[in-house]
């Protein structure tokens, strides 16, 4: 009971000691961000996940700007079950009277993010002039604004875009890139379906996800090939679909560099992909040509059976 009076005692001295300026103290201090909040208690725009949002406090006395007055930011993000994101950046004022901090809202991706991320933001700034605290706070929304586009390495960027045709034989790779609006969506779930086949990836630090596959080695009728791409994220999906020719043809297995041969330049190009898989510096995927993304001695036998056949 000593103790609880002792901190009631300390508590009610520092309130009596460091009082809160009202407006009529001429003294204040008003928080907002590059996309609005002027004035006491007033909100700013939206943002979006991802995006950097500049601080700033404009101290002034009877409308003169205080200048060397160090301001604290406290940053508090959406309440939630798993984490709730806090900070505190200090900064002081400058001749204007005006300090100025930022944050970015993220990183993306982490577990719960959206929980996390999406909803109210509150920053309350506060600095000390002539021993009374001065205090603004300024709220924002924010949300997301996904995008995602499905494309080949010969092109067909666009949702529902064609790409240009391929070769019997050739390695197809397909892209899906996800943003939120400039921002790249690392760690993203996607399914990637070809005719009846489905593949699995996640997106890279540049919000792209990839996987490649091959035509067959001999295409007796031009046809057309159908490939769609779903991202996945909680109850939340989008897709892009995309279209392109696989031309008639055939192509010797172990033929790297299309000359309708299978020679030495051939061989040393698999050799140099020996021992690689996706992600690796090494990797072509056209030299792994069992299809089983890790190129290897099946590959290099396959090619050096075919060693000196040609086509017509």
């Amino acid at each position: 009971m000593g103790k609880f009076l002792l901190v009631l005692s300390v508590l009610l001295l520092v309130v009596l000691v460091v009082p809160f300026a009202d407006a009529a103290s001429g003294q204040l201090i008003d928080v907002y961000t590059q996309r609005g909040g002027i004035g006491q208690g007033e909100a700013s725009r939206p943002f979006k996940v991802g995006e950097l949002v500049v601080l700033f406090a404009d101290v002034k006395n009877n409308g003169v700007p205080l200048a060397d007055k160090l301001v604290e930011f406290h940053v508090y993000g959406p309440p939630n079950p798993y984490e709730n994101y806090t900070t505190i950046i200090a900064q002081p004022t400058n001749s204007s009277g005006i300090a100025s901090v930022c944050f970015r809202i993220g990183p993306i991706g982490m577990e719960h993010w959206k929980e996390k991320l999406v909803g109210t933001w509150q920053i309350i700034a506060e600095t000390l002039v002539d021993h009374e605290i001065l205090r603004d706070s300024v709220t924002f929304e924010c949300d997301w604004d996904l995008t995602v586009d499905l494309f080949t390495q010969r092109g067909g960027e666009g949702f529902g875009t064609s790409s240009n045709a391929f070769k019997a034989g050739e390695v197809v790779s397909l892209y899906m890139r996800v943003m939120n609006r400039t921002v790249s969506m690392p760690n993203m779930s996607v399914e990637f379906r070809v005719q009846l086949t489905s593949y699995n990836a996640f997106t890279n630090e540049s919000g792209i996800a990839t996987v490649s596959f091959r035509l067959p080695w001999k295409v007796e009728t031009t046809y057309k090939v159908y490939c769609d791409a779903l991202m996945r994220s909680g109850e939340y999906a989008m897709y892009d679909y995309i279209e392109f020719d696989c031309l008639a043809g055939e192509r010797i297995p172990g033929d790297m560099n299309y000359d309708m041969k299978v020679d030495i330049a051939d061989i040393a190009a698999c050799a140099l992909s020996f021992g690689s898989y996706p992600g690796r510096s090494k990797w072509n995927p056209e030299c792994d040509l069992n299809g089983d993304n890790d190129v290897d001695i099946k590959d290099l036998a396959m090619a050096a059976s075919n060693f000196g056949k040609r086509l017509p």
